[in-house]
Parts: structure tokens; C-alpha cells; sequence
């Protein structure tokens, strides 16, 4: 069935809804963008606004000393990077990178390790492998932190040779023996999103095992976990303050100087929590960002319904217009069928396009006249997509 632009009426008197809205204008893409994004940065507005009101009400009552932090700042509040917070970053990226480092071979053996896919070198290490990932992930930092310490304690008098600070190394060790087991779980789930028939056609084209992981499972993969490795960054930063605990001078030993030596530790941990936002917001946006432009449609899993800003706040016409009309645009053109989300292609015969079940490459007999099923909508022939209209 060929339906225009407006909708057809079918023998059953019912309209069916056109599938295909008109095209909208740049001009009219951009403003629908905008309206899109509104909803959650007035959310974001108001969070703001609540917690600027809740710290002013706090320095209203006395709570915090406004004028303390005032006659102090910078001097006292600031941080710099030779402090503190050098020490904070330093070993977050420095745990990080190593953890990332190991914890892709340890990702590629869970991976292939067992299953269809097992690979015999994999094989070997997937017991080891698996019982450090879940001994890792089964157990507290704190604790884990506590066992290096004491471990890297014994090993101190050589350790002090060396001149090195046996105190923040252990703290170093235990943030990378953490992040390794949890890195690799990251790796593992975006190696095994890959598709198996893309590998076994990288395999059909002479392709070596490491060949086929350098350039089709490792490139794909890294698109798929780059918010979950955002995710374990950030987290890592923030466990680094645990390991204040062995005498580590980081952000949350300088809050708590800083409270005891001039009797304000409210404001001291305000400024550190501060300094985290400051970091972490930024860099979660950032990666957000480049994440869904280097996103490969189709890859992975399929978007998430709608956010709770749209669904508390709702949308504007223009917004839905622009939303409507890229949802309908067809997913997949090969061998000319255009496939639709509907469940249904368009393939282009003769003067006319015929409705078809998608995924088939030829129309069958009868499908010219083929009743559109209740509640879908029709597909519309335009030249706007390629196909010519009766």
C-alpha cells in the first residue's frame, strides 16, 4: 500500500498515520536541538539554585563561617599542585593507566577463554584470571588497601634504600590492583558486544587472530566501554581518599588539617568536595560528548527511552517534529531496500514502492496490495528518500 504525505484512508475507514514527517530546515533542526537539551538544563538550573540556598541558609545561621572562608581564600582553600591535589591526580591517572594497560590482555582472556569463541592461550590463564577479577570485585578496597600495606611494610627497609615514600607507593599499589580487576570486567563486556559474525568474516578474509582483534573487536569495543571507563575513572578518583588512611597527604588529609588547625572542618571538606565537582562534572560531560560522536549505529545495545527531564517536563512541537522525522529516517539502505523502524521496508519496483516485511530483498506476489496491519503506520513514497511516488 502507497500512502502520501497526508495519510490515506484504508477500506476500514480508519486513517493511517503517516510514517515519514516532512523534513525539517536546518534552521528548524537547530532549534528543535535546543529545545531538546532545555529540559535538562533547567533541571540542572534548579539543582544548583537548591544547593546554593541550602549553603547560604547553612552560612545564615552560622553553620559555616562565610567570612572565615573570605579572609582565607585563596591562601588556606587553594591547594596547589605541588600539594594536595598533585598527590590526588597523580595517583588516580598514574593507577588508571596501569590498570588500563593490564587489564586489557586480562580482558581479552575472559573474553576468550571459554565458549565458542575459546582460544586455547586463553584458555590457560581464564582460572587465574577469574579468580583475581572476583576477588578483587568481592572484597572491599579498604581492606585490599590494608593487605598491600602491610605487605609493601615488610618489604620497607629495602624500599627505604631506594629513597622512595613507602606509604604513598603501597597506596599506589592497592588503587592499581583494584582497578585492574574491575577494568578487565569492562574490557571483557565490550570485547563480547562485538559481533561474532564480523570476526569470523575478518577470519574468511585471511585475517590472523591478532589482526582480527587490532582492527575489528579492539577499535569497536573501546566505542562500547567509554562511558564505563569514564565511570571507573572517576570512581578511582574519589577512592583515593581512602587511602588517607596510611598516612597519604592527598585531599582528604589537607581538609582535615585544614580543620584542625584553624577549627572550621565544614568549610575544609565544602572545598574539597568543591575541587571533585569541578573535576569529575567536566570530564564525565566531555567524554559524554565524544562518546556519542564516535558512536556506531547499530553497535551495542539500543538507546535507553527518555530521560527524566523530558518525561517530567514533556516537549515542545517543535522538539517532537524534529525527534519524529529522525526516527523515521531509514536505518539501512542496502541492495534498494530501505528499511523503516517500523518493521517494514520500501523497495523500489517499476514507477511504485511496495510494502514488504523487512529483511526481505524481493517483493512477492501479492505484496503490492498488502493491508497495512492495525496500528502501524503506512509508509510514504517520496523522492525526499530516494523512491518515486505513484
Amino acid at each position: 500500500m502507497v500512502a502520501d504525505s497526508q495519510g490515506t484512508q484504508p477500506p476500514n475507514g480508519e486513517k493511517v498515520m503517516e510514517s515519514v514527517p516532512t523534513r525539517p530546515t536546518w534552521a528548524s533542526q537547530a532549534r528543535g536541538a535546543a529545545l531538546a537539551s532545555a529540559p535538562a538544563a533547567l533541571m540542572a538550573g534548579i539543582v544548583i539554585l537548591i544547593v546554593l540556598a541550602f549553603l547560604a541558609t547553612l552560612a545564615f545561621v552560622g553553620v559555616i563561617d562565610a567570612v572565615f572562608i573570605l579572609q582565607r581564600w585563596p591562601s588556606a582553600y587553594l591547594p596547589l599542585w605541588s600539594g594536595p591535589l598533585w598527590n590526588s591526580l597523580f595517583l588516580t591517572i598514574a593507577s588508571y593507566v596501569i590498570g588500563f594497560a593490564v587489564a586489557v590482555p586480562l580482558g581479552v582472556v575472559r573474553a576468550y577463554g571459554v565458549g565458542k569463541t575459546r582460544n586455547p592461550i586463553a584458555f590457560l590463564f581464564y582460572a587465574p584470571v577469574t579468580g583475581y577479577v572476583h576477588a578483587i570485585r568481592g572484597t572491599p578496597f579498604f581492606v585490599q588497601l590494608w593487605l598491600v600495606f602491610f605487605v609493601v611494610i615488610e618489604a620497607a627497609p629495602r624500599l627505604n634504600i631506594l629513597g622512595w615514600n613507602v606509604y604513598f607507593w603501597a597506596g599506589l599499589l592497592a588503587l592499581t590492583l583494584n582497578t585492574i580487576g574491575y577494568q578487565s570486567e569492562v574490557f571483557r563486556g565490550g570485547f563480547q558486544a562485538v559481533g561474532q559474525g564480523q570476526i569470523e568474516a575478518a577470519k574468511a578474509l585471511g585475517l590472523r587472530g591478532p589482526q582480527v582483534f587490532l582492527h575489528i573487536t579492539l577499535p569497536q569495543g573501546l566505542r562500547l566501554i567509554t562511558l564505563p571507563l569514564t565511570n571507573e575513572f572517576i570512581a578511582l578518583f574519589k577512592a583515593s581518599t581512602i587511602v588517607s588512611y596510611i598516612s597519604v597527604y592527598e585531599l582528604f588529609v589537607w581538609a582535615e588539617n585544614l580543620g584542625v588547625r584553624f577549627g572550621h572542618p565544614i568549610e575544609g571538606f565544602l572545598m574539597i568536595s568543591l575541587y571533585y565537582l569541578l573535576i569529575n562534572i567536566p570530564l564525565s560531560r566531555g567524554i559524554t560528548y565524544v562518546e556519542r560522536r564516535l558512536r556506531i549505529p547499530g553497535l551495542g545495545t539500543q538507546p535507553g527511552g527518555e530521560s527524566f527531564a523530558f518525561r517530567f517536563l514533556g516537549r515542545s512541537d517543535e522538539t517532537r517534529r524534529v525527534i519524529g522525522w529522525s526516527r523515521a529516517q531509514p536505518i539501512r539502505a542496502r541492495s534498494g531496500v530501505r528499511q523503516t523502524s517500523n518493521g517494514f521496508a520500501q523497495v523500489p519496483t517499476g514507477s511504485r514502492g511496495r510494502l514488504v516485511p523487512a529483511g526481505r530483498q524481493q517483493p512477492r506476489d501479492g505484496d503490492e496490495d498488502r493491508p497495512v496491519p492495525t496500528g502501524l503506520p503506512a509508509t510514504t513514497a517520496t523522492p525526499e528518500r530516494g523512491l518515486p511516488t505513484s
